[in-house]
């Protein structure tokens, strides 16, 4: 042991008369949750600076990095962030070889930082296009990609007019929403209005920090989300959204999920998630429309997720952007191939897409988000016995705990979610019945309502 620790100090005295040691390179993870802080750090302790909200960390209940890998900081002034950061790599000898981001709110802070710090991102024009639910699918009309019909409108009249040139139904959306959020399926001149009235209330009450609305120049003009909308072509077909890596000219399918919907007044809100997919989807078909779908938005490197529908032999399109796919998905992929999406996502930042062969499981896995029922409130109690003790079930996790408030759509599309289950169904045909017999399973009270 003497020897050991005489080598040491004679390494330690050679690097200190050499000069400074050289600085640790980390990966930026820009925005995050503390519930995917949590586990990054507990598996790539050392690699990443985490850079996060005040409000994010104060609102998490888990235990923070140590004080080198991570920085809070508000995230609403680009310019104080980038600040912020230089300052904390040079206090602590690091340096920053890699950003990426896993919300949609923080990829355009996370572009701008990646382009004064030279790390490799999708551009701010790519991340921009991506965002807007216009833009992108203008770009892709304009090239041939089969996606919905869509016009930019301002007031209801010009939805009405829209709706009425495409078959009487369409979707009314914020212009850079993410999920489900403030989405609405409309068929008559009434209904338009009113989602029109809603859905500008609940974005005027927004605060100035919900950087998802957050406004936007294109071509020297600024685009207000919050006061400019999307009017949508309805399509019908099976759901589907699906994680790749594009490098160069070659795409790679991480994993293609199905998306079973849940019946719900906010349309499109994801029930249960399936992997692998059922029906089974033409893969070849489906990488030469990803590549194409990714190079016209501007990204030719990263590892990006897509939402589309399958309809006959035709992919339609709704929405792609340069990040991984959330809500259950990440476990979902551990526990059906043993693949950390989020680990991947690293390693893509720092440069090393490490191109995996496409996973494949021979048993089906489903993630099944659990829902707060009607009519909210403080949650008095959460019963996930009959639930835990289903032999289909391998994992469980709550994030709401009892006091939680529940509030429910249009006011709030997160805090209804109590959280997810895995589990392996009887059939890959019957998964979707399988999900709704495990939700009915789950009982909830509230402190002043009896049990739902």
């Amino acid at each position: 042991m003497g020897a050991a620790v005489s080598e040491e100090l004679l390494v330690t005295g050679l690097a200190n008369r050499n000069g400074p040691a050289a600085p640790d390179n980390r990966v930026l993870v820009i925005g995050a949750s503390t519930d995917y802080i949590a586990f990054i750090d507990r598996q790539y302790a050392g690699r990443i600076v985490f850079v996060t909200d005040p409000a994010e960390r104060g609102r998490g209940h888990e235990v923070p990095p140590d004080q080198q890998s991570e920085l809070l900081v508000a995230l609403e002034e680009p310019g104080t962030v980038l600040e912020q950061i230089c300052c904390h790599l040079k206090r602590h000898n690091l340096q920053a070889i890699g950003i990426t981001c896993f919300d949609c709110e923080s990829l355009h802070l996370t572009s701008l930082l990646a382009d004064v710090l030279k790390l490799p991102y999708p551009s701010l024009t790519a991340v921009l296009t991506c965002r807007s639910k216009f833009l992108s699918k203008k770009r892709w009309q304009s090239a041939g990609i089969d996606c919905p019909a869509i016009r930019q409108i301002r007031c209801p009249e010009e939805a009405v007019q829209f709706m009425q040139q495409h078959g009487g139904r369409m979707m009314l959306k914020p212009l850079t929403g993410s999920g489900s959020e403030l989405i609405y399926l409309c068929t008559t001149v009434q209904e338009t209005a009113a989602a029109f009235t809603e859905m500008t209330g609940q974005l005027a009450e927004k605060p100035a920090t919900e950087r998802m609305y957050d406004p936007y120049k294109v071509d020297g003009t600024l685009v207000d989300p919050r006061r400019e909308f999307i009017a949508e072509e309805y399509c019908e077909g099976e759901e589907y959204s699906c994680d790749f890596i594009i490098e160069a000219d070659t795409v790679d399918i991480i994993r293609i999920s199905r998306k079973w919907l849940k019946p719900d007044q906010a349309p499109g809100t994801v029930m249960a998630y399936q992997i692998p997919e059922y029906p089974m989807i033409d893969r070849p078909a489906l990488r030469e429309k990803l590549r194409i779908a990714a190079l016209v938005l501007g990204i030719d490197r990263g590892l990006c997720m897509v939402d589309f529908l399958k309809a006959g032999d035709r992919f339609i399109i709704l929405e792609l952007t340069p990040r991984p796919g959330g809500d259950c998905l990440p476990p979902l992929l551990r526990a059906t191939y043993g693949l950390d999406i989020l680990g991947l996502a690293l390693d893509v930042a720092q440069g090393e897409p490490r191109l995996p062969k496409e996973p494949h499981s021979s048993h089906t896995v489903v993630g099944l988000r659990l829902f707060a029922p009607l009519p909210g409130g403080i949650i008095k109690t959460i019963n996930t016995e009959k639930l835990g003790r289903d032999s289909r079930v391998m994992e469980l996790k709550l994030v709401q705990k009892p006091g939680g408030l529940v509030v429910h759509p249009p006011a709030s599309y997160h805090s209804r979610i109590l959280g997810y289950a895995l589990f392996k169904p009887f059939s890959a045909a019957t998964a979707e019945q399988e999900s709704r017999e495990l939700m009915g399973t789950l009982t909830v009270t509230y402190c002043d309502e009896e049990t739902i």
